[in-house]
């Protein structure tokens, strides 16, 4: 007897990625939602879908389309750069968006958070180095 299991298309990695991907894409439309002081039940009336599908979007569980993302960011008004930038691991993303994070900082406290930064970046490498 021959069983089957279910192959994916891409490498396990590439699916641990794509998740951690759709969860950083969910956690952007959450922020933007907040931002615009929406209710999940008022984006989705806008939108003519579920709450439901708003609540699953915002956490990952399932991934928006295009069109959905154009969607977003037309109730949100912004750009689709602006929810997928946020979501992002290339390294010009993440610079914009702890540059935003920090331009309303005083001086002493972005020099704190750029040091502990560095420190972390610095330990990391040191442990992928050795294990």
């Amino acid at each position: 007897m021959v069983t089957r299991r279910h192959l994916s298309a891409e490498p396990p990695r590439k699916d641990a990625e794509l998740r951690a991907f759709l969860r950083s894409v969910g956690s952007a439309l959450l922020r933007l939602r907040r931002q615009a002081g929406l209710s999940q039940q008022q984006v989705a009336e806008r939108m003519d879908i579920e709450p439901e599908s708003v609540s699953r979007m915002e956490t990952g569980a399932i991934a928006p389309t295009l069109a959905r993302l154009r969607q977003f960011s037309r109730v949100y008004g912004c750009s689709l750069e602006t929810i997928v930038g946020q979501a992002s691991d290339q390294l010009p993303d993440i610079a914009r968006r702890l540059a935003k994070e920090l331009e309303e900082l005083p001086d002493v406290d972005r020099v704190f958070i750029t040091e502990q930064a560095i420190a972390a970046a610095r330990h990391l490498k040191r442990a992928r180095l050795q294990g």
